[in-house]
């Protein structure tokens, strides 16, 4: 018997000792939501140096909740993450634009832009800047983002210009791609 109490009593110190398995919601809060200005079914008109127009389409916004586990925690968490994607007729350019919900068991969350499926920019990784000019606009809080394109050979997306107002302002291509503008 008293085996079976020092062996109780050791489990439930080790247990006690762990991480938790305590309740979140798991919901995006109002500044992760406030990341994507794009309801879903806009159309966004760019404009590049030649002046050719490029019509992105903004597909559905999709926000979802999933539930899951970690190997360090194995209680199961819901995490809720919105994922839109806009593409011009050609797919010559196509971004995804995602938040995920930031929390114990997510950390710091994810916020960020893939562009045509080969670029990825966190928004985390740049500090905001003020008075860029676009199109004859003047923009504040534009994150430009870029990537080392050095190991690319075909063209991609290596610069994006972002607002959290405004979206997708403005983007670039390697290999002389262009340099697409919002009208």
């Amino acid at each position: 018997m008293k085996k079976i109490i020092v062996f109780a009593l050791l489990s439930l110190t080790l247990y006690s000792c762990g991480k938790k398995c305590t309740s979140t919601s798991g919901l995006l809060t109002s500044d992760e939501l406030s990341w994507i200005p794009y309801s879903g079914g806009e159309k966004l008109i760019f404009k590049n140096q030649n002046a050719n127009i490029d019509t992105l389409y903004v597909g559905q916004r999709i926000v979802g909740t999933n539930s899951g586990t970690t190997e360090d925690h194995p209680c199961t968490h819901p995490h809720q993450e919105i994922d839109i994607s806009t593409s011009d007729f050609l797919s010559t350019a196509s971004f995804g634009i995602y938040i995920a919900h930031g929390d114990q068991w997510n950390y710091g969350g994810a916020k960020g832009i893939d562009a045509n499926g080969v670029s990825s920019f966190q928004f985390t990784n740049y500090t905001p800047q003020n008075n860029i000019s676009i199109n004859g606009n003047i923009y504040n809080s534009v994150y430009v983002m870029n990537i080392d394109t050095s190991t690319y050979t075909v063209p991609t997306i290596w610069k994006i210009y972002y607002t959290k107002a405004n979206g997708i302002l403005k983007y670039e291509f390697t290999k002389n791609g262009g340099v697409w503008e919002k009208n």
